[in-house]
């Protein structure tokens, strides 16, 4: 059993971050959902003060946290040499203040109740003179592809500021099920999240009380039944490319939870076809652009291979 502490002292290195994404990353064991519950009703206070999860720390800030007993159960995490150079191999670029990782489809981005390490975890453990390393922008477990993450504490601040400021430009890969009607698509379709009573599973869903949600869509190729397009996401909502490509009509190949059918049965999809391809930012302490691509791995090149059997 573990007994947080009733109160925390911010530092230095929490400096500017969020409530919320502070919590999560250091009440280990606590499930998200009371986190956020705590936050709501005012019982997770910051000098004493109510306040929302989105509200940022400052140094000498105070919060207060009730007695939370957690039973944390982990399975012991075995990374073997193989596993340890094949990931350590997918960091395609590292500065001093950021690197990129052609993250692999089936890695969670953070280890969590059921699953005993994320990538940022092992990060951590296994990268050399290193202090910080945070998550700047999430990829699904079964997303595969660019993940950019941040080394040091001044580069995440500005990178969250240029993300709000929409100077970044995020391209995916995704082939999608039927023929894509015209080249180019601008989406706006609000999205909100909405919970399955028969498994208490979430899915989102578009309504108008959803999130502001855009995406640009643009054909690359056209099989027969099958479409592969670019992604530009312009908002970042959850699951917000497999929602607005099923919306449209389209799922995502392997996207069962939001409508496919066929991926598995014709091309042998064992995952969600959906790749991280590009990610293009305005460069910390200059005015350079970096835009670094990634590589798609050998299952979807072997879908696209078996695709191209239908080519129109």
């Amino acid at each position: 059993m573990k007994k947080l502490k009733n109160y925390k002292i911010i530092i230095f290195n929490q400096l500017n971050q969020r409530l919320d994404n502070y919590l999560i990353k250091n009440l280990k064991g606590i499930p998200k959902n009371l986190i956020y519950r705590l936050i709501r009703k005012g019982i997770i206070k910051i000098n004493n003060k109510k306040l929302k999860a989105k509200n940022k720390l400052k140094r000498g800030d105070k919060i207060r946290i009730p007695i939370l007993y957690s039973k944390i159960v982990k399975k012991q995490i075995n990374i073997n040499e193989k596993l340890k150079n094949f990931l350590i191999n997918k960091i395609i670029y590292e500065s001093n203040d950021w690197l990129i990782i052609n993250k692999p489809s089936g890695f969670a981005v953070h280890g969590g109740n059921n699953i005993t390490i994320g990538l940022i975890e092992f990060l951590k453990k296994n990268i050399k003179n290193i202090n910080f390393i945070e998550l700047i922008h999430r990829l699904d477990k079964n997303t595969s592809g660019c993940l950019l993450i941040a080394k040091s504490r001044k580069f995440l601040i500005y990178i969250n500021s240029a993300f709000k400021k929409k100077y970044i430009e995020k391209c995916y890969l995704a082939l999608v099920e039927g023929n894509w009607p015209i080249n180019y698509i601008y989406i706006y379709a609000p999205i909100n999240k909405y919970k399955i009573n028969i498994n208490g599973e979430f899915y989102n869903i578009i309504n108008k009380f959803g999130k502001h949600s855009y995406t640009f869509f643009e054909i690359c190729k056209i099989f027969k039944g099958f479409t592969l397009i670019k992604v530009f996401p312009i908002t970042g909502r959850m699951h917000q490319i497999r929602v607005h490509s099923a919306f449209l009509g389209h799922p995502l190949l392997g996207d069962s939870k939001y409508g496919s059918q066929i991926g598995k049965k014709f091309l042998k999809l064992k995952r969600l076809f959906l790749h991280s391809y590009y990610i293009k930012f305005p460069e910390f302490k200059s005015v350079k652009i970096i835009q670094l691509k990634t590589k798609i791995d050998e299952e979807l090149k072997l879908v696209l291979n078996r695709a191209k059997k239908y080519i129109i």
